[in-house]
């Protein structure tokens, strides 16, 4: 029902279920169930008021539950009384009861033999003292049942309807009667199932005393479609005004209503009843905005206090701050609100955005959004530099080149200026700079040209959000000082590739100790005039400077500042003051290594090949302008000094030679430069390899599968064999594993390699000289066993002494020839034959060996057993029969030795483990029993005797005669059988091989009803029963 009651509030007791939907489960479909459900809505009895509900009672009828029932009392306290026929109401005081009984308890509640709804009082369930009561054939017909409660304030009466039909009419004072005078009262269910089951729930469709539609706010332009009035069973609907509604006759139509408006909706149920309901749409303007203004402040903080309700007159244009409230907020979701608008600081310098909600003060959820900015720059801090000077040249003409965005400038400015990423412009006068006239235009390269009276320049520092602040620069040619002029440095000499660091320490400190030892000034120096006028790209570190931009020749330019006012004092250029003479190189030569494998192997001498050798130092020096000498140690100890070349071949030990390269051609005051480099000649063992025998076995020998070609060789000594008494040599082998992967360079074998047939490849190599090794190879060979199988285990049976069995192996390749020995479990040897013949249990061997000269062999055993026939006779069998589940138990410890399996009836393919049989029908019987290992099967017969609970002699074939079944001329013949009537008379003593009794005594038949048996079985058992008689 899409229309829920959600001023109802439940209270669940026992097995009651709230599934939704204003929808209650009082009791599942299982026995001993109970439920309630009490609800705390206060029902008020001076007033009219209706509960209409839908009752489902399940679809159990014969054997059905207990019922439920509609209960108004004055405690509020959720509770359950008595349960079963009291349909858990029983007990409860002062209340009013309308039960709906489906359980007939005619003793205890004087219940009618019908279904019956009852107005009962204060939990007594007996009708005797009952109000009215209305029955019904079947209250439990699947079906579910509209059942409306009415009362009538004024006329103190009571209307119950079912289905559209009024069961239930009764006036009286309730209020006393039932409430002992109050008239506010509570409501629920209750319910119970009892010994037997139903499914009992309700559903509500109309509680007038609670409301059904809510009163609801809308904004104009808005529409509403969460109103539905489905009723359940409703044949039609009908809403006024139909103004603004999509469809008047719908119960859930969507409303879009520009004016506060009280809708009704008329309802006409299935019963023909009419019911309206109604609700309130309170229509809300929606406020009209202006977007305002952005707010712009520029001040020396970046910090402002602003008032923002200066902007409401223009957002709301000409609406009222009555009807409409304004708030700000500083985030686009609307929810930091500034609570003082009218003193709100901004918290960082920029531009921030002010969000503002205008909302409809009667309906908050009528608001329009809009926002401003508010923006706060800080102008730059700015403070004046020192006067900048330049130099002017030899002419002192008064003219100069200025570098305006020196970073000294700059820094003097603002020491943050970096991180400001400011702007800076220049101007020749205030006027230009204030009114963003004519700029300079290169102020990296500025010509001045004024005379060397000092002069103004104005320097605009802007941020890049265009705040600005103008500081004055004041420039002045300063003369040219001669005194750097006299300063005659000598040239520094390095010697290398044309490109070299050089230190001018020796300059620097010159200048400042002897050519202006009188004032404190700075030495800079430049690569060219350019920079050292514009003092751009300024030499940093003098004491380390690398010659990149001039290789060989540099000449190099300095200017001399003043430490105080940043006054320059000379600028000088320096030809040729660095200079570099390339130096001779003596080039690395690769160590010459030889392994000791020439005619007289290991002797620690070798013969080297020196032909390339001396090229190799030089690399395309000439020998006009160095000179090589060789220096070296004998064996005897005597130092050889070779100025010429090393002979070739060089027959030598291991041993080391210097090598030192001169310049003969250098101007260095220093005297003459040289390389040296080293020569490096070793002579390194040359491995041999010891052999290792080949290693053949039979498979299986030591123990391990005989027949996957696989053998655990013990390669623990196979290193110790090859390497012998040699040092520093490692090992490597090539091999498969077990598994057939191929295993490359691997230092170890397994101390067993379990492997087939292969051969291995080994490599003994020199730790020091790789290049030093040997190899050789190691045969591992695996002979197969004979390959036979033979059947394990074998059957001979002790029944039948004379059956033997053979023994014979089968040997897979039939082209190979074997010896034979057979043996039994003692060893005593049998036969040499090819197979053989046995008639005893017990363990034989059978070892079959080569005859092709490996002479490997494979023993393999055979297990013979015994079994027997199984002996079976009546006593061996125990039966159950005359009962509920008829048996047959065999007694498996007297059949035999035998290992047995069991059927019953079948002897082919029903046997089992278990020798009992269960739930066995009357009759003739057989029982198999069969040897497992193939000794046999024997049989025995038996019956299970029962009687007929009824039979019908009316002559038409069927059920017309009675005996005992399974007793005849082959089971147990001699037993007797009478015949009793109810009263004890002996009316048949039956022939247990005859048809049976046919119903009648002396020709006369008998009369329908029941008959009593007594039997005296051949056996020894004895029993007695009755049966009936039906024509």
């Amino acid at each position: 029902m899409p229309k829920a009651f959600c001023q109802l509030n439940a209270n669940l007791l026992g097995d009651a279920v709230d599934q939704g939907n204003d929808c209650y489960l009082i009791t599942p479909d299982l026995n001993e169930k109970y439920g309630a459900i009490w609800y705390d809505n206060i029902i008020d009895f001076t007033v009219d008021f209706e509960i209409v509900f839908d009752a489902y009672f399940g679809i159990n009828d014969a054997d059905d539950a207990d019922g439920m029932a509609l209960v108004f009392k004055a405690n509020p306290s959720p509770q359950l009384g008595g349960l079963g026929g009291e349909l858990g109401n029983g007990g409860v005081k002062s209340s009013l009861i309308v039960e709906f009984d489906t359980w007939q308890n005619t003793t205890s509640y004087n219940d009618p033999v019908e279904d019956h709804i009852g107005l009962m009082l204060n939990g007594n369930s007996n009708h005797n003292s009952g109000l009215a009561l209305a029955k019904f054939p079947n209250l439990e017909n699947g079906m579910t049942h509209e059942v409306k409660f009415s009362w009538n304030a004024s006329s103190k009466k009571i209307t119950i309807t079912k289905d559209c039909v009024e069961i239930i009419s009764y006036t009286g004072d309730i209020v006393n009667l039932a409430f002992n005078g109050k008239s506010k009262v509570y409501f629920g269910f209750t319910g119970s199932t009892g010994g037997s089951t139903n499914e009992q729930k309700i559903c509500f469709k109309d509680i007038s005393f609670v409301e059904g539609l809510p009163d609801q706010d809308l904004c104009k332009g808005n529409i509403l479609d969460t109103i539905d009035a489905t009723f359940s069973g409703a044949t039609s609907y009908s809403w006024t005004p139909t103004s603004g509604i999509s469809d008047p006759i719908i119960p859930n139509p969507i409303f879009s209503s520009s004016t506060t408006t009280t809708y009704e909706i008329t309802i006409t149920q299935q019963c023909g009843n009419v019911s309206t309901e109604n609700f309130t749409i309170s229509a809300h303007e929606n406020p009209v905005v202006s977007t305002p203004s952005d707010i712009k402040i520029r001040n020396a903080t970046g910090i402002n206090l602003f008032d923002l309700t200066l902007k409401e007159t223009k957002i709301l244009k000409s609406q009222s701050t009555a009807d409409f409230s304004i708030n700000y907020f500083t985030d686009s979701g609307y929810t930091n609100q500034i609570i003082n608008p009218s003193m709100y600081s901004n918290t960082v310098e920029g531009s921030q955005t002010i969000y503002v909600r205008v909302a409809n003060k009667n309906y908050g959820n009528c608001y329009v959004d809009t926002s401003f900015e508010i923006e706060v720059y800080q102008y730059p801090q700015v403070s004046t530099p020192n006067l900048y000077q330049q130099c002017d040249d030899a002419s002192n003409d008064g003219k100069a080149i200025f570098n305006l965005n020196h970073e000294n400038i700059k820094a003097e400015i603002n020491p943050n200026y970096i991180n400001q990423s400011f702007t800076y412009t220049y101007y020749e006068t205030q006027a230009e700079a204030e009114t963003n006239g004519a700029a300079v235009t290169t102020p990296f390269n500025y010509q001045y040209i004024r005379g060397v009276s000092p002069d103004t320049l104005w320097v605009s520092v802007e941020r890049n959000n265009g705040c600005f602040s103008l500081v004055p620069l004041i420039i002045s040619v300063f003369p040219s000082s001669a005194r750097l002029g006299t300063y005659v440095p000598g040239s520094i000499y390095q010697s290398d590739y044309g490109v070299v660091n050089f230190d001018m320490t020796k300059v620097k400190n010159e200048i400042i100790n002897t050519i202006f030892s009188s004032i404190l000034v700075t030495v800079h120096f430049y690569e060219t005039h350019l920079d050292a006028e514009l003092e751009t790209n300024e030499i940093l570190d003098p004491a380390n400077h690398q010659n990149t931009n001039s290789p060989y020749l540099q000449d190099i330019w300095i200017r001399v500042k003043n430490d105080l006012g940043n006054n320059s004092l000379g600028l000088q250029g320096f030809p040729n003051l660095l200079i570099v003479a390339d130096p001779p190189i003596a080039n690395p030569v690769p160590v010459q290594v030889l392994c000791d494998n020439d005619a007289s192997i290991n002797d620690g001498k070798c013969s080297f090949n020196t032909f390339q050798i001396e090229s190799t130092i030089l690399s395309g020096q000439s020998l006009t302008d160095v000179t090589i000498i060789y220096t070296y140690l004998e064996a005897d100890g005597v130092t050889v000094i070779n100025n010429s070349n090393l002979p070739n071949p060089f027959l030598t030990q291991s041993k080391t030679l210097n090598v030192r390269v001169t310049n003969n051609n250098t101007a260095n005051p220093d005297g003459p430069r040289y390389d040296e480099t080293f020569i490096e000649f070793i002579v390194d063992k040359q491995p041999l390899m010891n052999a290792v025998d080949t290693q053949i076995v039979c498979d299986g020998d030591s123990g391990d599968v005989d027949n996957d070609g696989l053998y655990p060789f013990d390669a623990s000594s196979f290193i110790n064999i090859i390497i012998g008494n040699q040092i520093d040599m490692e090992v490597y082998f090539d091999y498969k594993d077990e598994t057939g992967s191929l295993v490359v360079n691997n230092n170890l074998l397994p101390n067993l390699l379990i492997s087939g047939n292969q051969t291995i490849s080994v490599h003994i190599i020199n730790s020091v000289n790789n290049s030093c090794s040997a190899s050789g190879t190691i045969d591992l060979i695996v002979n197969p066993l004979p390959d036979f199988s033979i059947e394990t285990p074998q059957i001979v049976c002790s029944s039948d002494p004379t059956l033997k069995v053979v023994l014979d192996p089968f040997e897979t390749n039939l082209s190979e020839t074997f010896t034979y020995e057979w043996t039994d479990e003692n060893g005593v040897l049998l036969s040499n034959n090819s197979n053989l013949e046995v008639s005893a249990p017990g363990t034989y061997r059978v070892t079959l060996t080569k005859t092709d000269g490996t002479g490997c062999s494979k023993t393999q055993e055979i297990f013979v057993n015994s079994s027997e026939l199984a002996i079976i006779s009546q006593d061996d069998i125990t039966i159950t029969d005359i009962s509920s589940n008829n048996t047959i138990t065999v007694n498996e410890s007297n059949l035999g030795q035998g290992d047995y399996e069991y059927a019953l009836d079948d002897a082919f393919s029903s046997f089992q483990e278990e020798s009992i049989f269960k739930y066995v029908w009357v009759g003739i019987h057989t029982i198999y029993v069969k040897d497992k290992k193939g000794c046999g099967k024997v049989s025995i017969q038996i019956s299970f005797i029962n009687y007929p609970e009824f039979f019908t002699p009316n002559g038409d074939g069927n059920h017309d005669f009675w005996q005992i079944q399974a007793v005849n001329a082959q089971f147990q013949p001699s037993s007797d059988i009478y015949i009793f009537n109810r009263y004890g008379k002996l009316l048949k003593q039956l022939d247990p091989t005859s048809i049976g009794w046919k119903g009648s005594l002396n020709s006369a038949l008998m009369p329908n009803d029941d008959y009593w048996l007594k039997v005296l079985l051949q056996d020894g058992r004895t029993f007695k029963e009755h049966f009936t008689l039906k024509r």
